[in-house]
């Protein structure tokens, strides 16, 4: 099981009754939990002895709103990338993806193909222009094709991610807690450098400027990733380099 901080990736392993050529040795299910993120802010603030400030009814009622309108993003996404060309873009197979509605409040899920052979890219590891380039070009695949989303679509998607997601995290709560962090770190050695961003961070958060800044350039709003590093593409080796093998939308 792999698990992010809005979602958990679980491999099956099905041992089917009636198996045909079609049906696949493995698969894996995205499903979507708030699990990870608290238990992770939990031990965060235990081992900074501060409070949690995302472990409030308010705040996980906010995340569950967001997290289910990005899953059925998600799935719309997929939906029109799977329409496109093979090669287009690296995607692995979709076998079902289920959104929620009124009537499915809790089982919002993507059922997709099991890739072996993959590799992981940290952070803090090279790779080539050539794999760079891939990356961009499936990246323009991915925003091009969401011109040609419909008006209902479209409502599926926010314009205004840093004042209506990002917000939830930046509270003042949050913030004083993450300060205190950082002050705290290393015996103090970070406090002065704490100090002055202080002083700066409330011009820093300006999250609605950042909303409008596409409108503010004359640029057209198309589907950005959001979450686009290393760790959140499956890479394949290609000999000395890697490969591309699915993007995670």
């Amino acid at each position: 099981m792999i698990q992010g901080f809005m979602s958990k990736i679980v491999l099956i392993d099905p041992d089917w009754q009636h198996k045909d050529k079609e049906l696949p040795d493995k698969f894996i299910v995205k499903i979507v939990t708030q699990l990870t993120m608290l238990q992770f802010s939990a031990a965060v603030a235990k081992e900074n002895k501060t409070d949690d400030p995302f472990d409030t009814p308010e705040f996980m009622a906010a995340i569950e709103f967001h997290q289910k309108r990005l899953h059925n993003a998600e799935v719309t996404v997929c939906n029109h990338l799977l329409k496109l060309a093979k090669g287009r873009i690296p995607l692995a197979k979709i076998y079902y993806m289920k959104k929620f509605s009124e009537s499915n409040p809790v089982k919002g899920y993507i059922i997709m193909e099991y890739l072996e052979n993959t590799k992981p890219v940290h952070i803090y590891q090279n790779i080539t222009s050539n794999s760079v380039q891939e990356i961009l070009r499936a990246k323009a695949v991915m925003e091009a094709t969401s011109l040609k989303f419909t008006p209902d679509e479209k409502k599926e998607f926010t314009e205004k991610p840093f004042s209506e997601l990002f917000a939830e995290f930046f509270k003042k709560e949050a913030i004083d807690n993450m300060m205190k962090m950082f002050r705290e770190f290393g015996d103090g050695k970070l406090a002065d450098r704490v100090a002055q961003m202080e002083t700066i961070y409330p011009d820093l958060l300006d999250l609605a400027w950042a909303d409008q800044l596409a409108d503010e350039m004359g640029m057209q709003r198309v589907l950005c990733h959001g979450d686009l590093w290393s760790m959140n593409i499956l890479w394949k080796p290609k000999g000395d380099e890697v490969s591309i093998a699915s993007e995670d939308v």
